[in-house]
């Protein structure tokens, strides 16, 4: 209930959130590229451990979907702003395969990256989707061409990430622009 009250609050912190943003902007000035942090919707933005989430995502359903809602509406509140401060991305991450499954995944992740994408695209922005995690299967089924991100973040083939990078071309949209990790492990 505490993270529903808080977000509720955002409107409150405008100036605040205004002058952080204009900050960046000046000390990078227009030729650097920002990119917002993640809000991280479907972690309830880390109030709670990622080993107990599940926990709260179980037996707590409703205030846990209250709360993603809450962080959901105070993010774009924030988006909103960083927008008109001249940040360049707007940004969202969740996890892969090795935390979550493909069902949850289209039933939680998937309308939030939906929501987010097409708010940033319909105002002119970029979305970009962050995920280190084992990504494969949502690549393969088609789940990041489904809301359509300017920029996913990462396609690692293993050790660190189990695509293919070849294959994961072949199947992302050819507007979404990849950046991959190749593993220096051996070296």
């Amino acid at each position: 209930q505490r993270i529903v009250e808080v977000c509720a609050a955002i409107e409150e912190r405008e100036d605040e959130i205004r002058r952080y943003f204009s900050q960046w902007r000046s000390r990078v000035g227009e030729e650097g590229v920002i990119v917002i942090g993640h809000p991280h919707v479907t972690w309830l933005a880390y109030q709670i451990s990622q080993q107990n989430l599940i926990y709260h995502y179980d037996d707590y359903r409703a205030v846990f979907k209250r709360s993603e809602e809450a962080i959901y509406k105070a993010a774009l509140f924030v988006f909103q702003i960083a927008m008109q401060e001249g940040i360049d991305f707007m940004s969202e991450s969740c996890y892969g395969m090795e935390m979550n499954s493909p069902a949850r995944f289209d039933e939680d992740d998937l309308p939030y990256l939906c929501g987010f994408s097409d708010w940033t695209h319909q105002r002119g922005g970029l979305f970009w989707y962050h995920n280190c995690g084992t990504t494969r299967r949502l690549i393969l089924a088609g789940r990041f061409n489904a809301f359509r991100p300017d920029v996913l973040e990462t396609v690692a083939p293993p050790p660190e990430g189990d695509n293919d990078l070849a294959e994961s071309r072949r199947n992302l949209d050819r507007a979404i622009c990849t950046k991959g990790n190749l593993s220096l492990r051996t070296l």
